[in-house]
């Protein structure tokens, strides 16, 4: 468990005071009920970097939401991370067109609401995989 030099409570005003479009709950510990394997795996790989990990915040005025916000204690800096199975060139033959659409313009809705974001695709994921975590999806 992170040994906390504040409460959860400071953190969230901390966060919104960085990011006051960003609205955080609590953090989560484990995997949540709704989660597939390889988000559930991916928070577990956070947490036990000693990241604080939110899921779906809201972001004001954004008609999506994303997967997680993350917070590095040790910079106190935050990003909003969403993960895909999709290949980022769009070259994956189980989705479709669609859902390709979709992704985009969730990826371009988060870049402008101006908190920092990182956008974890297919080949991302096999790259997290094959370096440190083998069951990751």
């Amino acid at each position: 468990m992170l040994e906390q030099e504040y409460s959860y409570e400071e953190l969230s005003r901390y966060i919104s005071d960085l990011y006051p479009n960003l609205y955080v709950d609590s953090p989560v510990e484990f995997p949540e009920y709704g989660m597939n394997d390889y988000e559930g795996r991916f928070l577990e790989l956070l947490i036990d970097r000693g990241m604080i990990v939110y899921r779906e915040p809201y972001i004001e005025d954004l008609d999506c939401v994303p997967d997680f916000f993350v917070f590095n204690p040790k910079t106190r800096t935050g990003k909003i991370v969403e993960i895909t199975l999709l290949y980022e060139n769009g070259g994956n033959g189980n989705s479709d067109r669609k859902t390709r659409l979709r992704k985009q313009r969730q990826r371009q809705r988060i870049e402008e609401s101006g908190i920092p974001a990182i956008f974890l695709y297919r080949e991302h994921l096999e790259r997290i995989r094959e370096s440190c975590c083998e069951d990751l999806f």
